[in-house]
């Protein structure tokens, strides 16, 4: 997706990781 990571899996993580990238 926007980040290009496994988002679907953890929405949560992929919040944490979107403000980290």
């Amino acid at each position: 997706s926007i980040y290009g990571l496994p988002e679907v899996v953890s929405p949560v993580k992929m919040k944490r990781v979107g403000v980290a990238h």
